[in-house]
């Protein structure tokens, strides 16, 4: 008897296998950590076919959407210098499928949004993963996420910890606001200035009902930087009020 996966892997398999214990014979561990890869992948098991003899090609029983259920690993055993494995597999339940096509279709979103220049994620930042929900987890560089209702991006590889919060004093290196850049930065039309955000020489910010010129010596025009206080606390320093 064989089975043949959705990957168009093929094994031989016991005569007596039935859909709760299959088994078969590998060669080596080394052959074995590669069946275990396969098992692991539940892509594989989409549609798993039965046939009742090595050369046959119509199968006697085709199944799909199954999922392993056994423990991997729980059924060694060596027989003439072989390792024989067993394992079951089942169909997934309907909740199982529909959890796992809200998966695909958030997995399709999130790759989306990757796309997005910051100007347009801020149109649709209530998409982007909370703070909260990201706690633990390592972020590459320029990975976004909100907090208090604002979109930020790290800033570096970031390891997400709850004490070290997007917007905090400190945390500046670790994550950049993401400001509204639909406003020009002119006298007429200033930036709402926030901590943690990109500030660029020449631009004015608005902080409370006051506007500022960022002018911080040394720089160039259009340099940026970012910036873990607001222009109401670096006046003289990167900031300067426009009378």
């Amino acid at each position: 008897m064989k089975i043949k996966l959705s990957n168009s892997h093929k094994f031989s398999v016991s005569d007596s296998s039935i859909l709760s214990r299959i088994s078969l014979s590998v060669e080596s561990y080394d052959a074995l950590k590669d069946f275990i890869d396969i098992l692991m992948d539940s892509n594989n098991f989409k549609t798993v076919e039965f046939y009742q003899d090595t050369n046959d090609e119509t199968p006697v029983g085709t199944y799909t959407d199954m999922k392993v259920i056994s423990p991997l690993l729980r059924d060694l055993d060596i027989v003439d210098d072989k390792i024989i494995i067993s394992f079951g597999i089942r169909e997934k339940a309907e909740t199982e499928k529909e959890l796992e096509k809200a998966n695909e279709v958030q997995a399709s979103v999130n790759l989306a949004l990757t796309y997005l220049a910051d100007e347009e994620a801020l149109t649709v930042k209530e998409l982007f993963p909370a703070f909260e929900s990201l706690i633990g987890q390592t972020l590459t560089k320029g990975t976004r996420l909100t907090y208090n209702g604002e979109l930020y991006k790290t800033a570096q590889e970031v390891q997400v910890q709850e004490i070290y919060k997007p917007g905090a004093v400190g945390t500046e290196n670790l994550y950049t606001h993401i400001s509204d850049e639909s406003h020009a930065g002119t006298l007429e039309d200033p930036i709402p200035a926030q901590k943690n955000m990109e500030y660029i020489k020449g631009k004015y910010y608005i902080d409370g009902d006051t506007i500022y010129l960022m002018n911080r010596e040394g720089m160039e025009d259009g340099e940026d930087v970012t910036l873990q206080y607001l222009p109401s606390e670096l006046i003289g320093h990167y900031f300067s009020v426009v009378e």
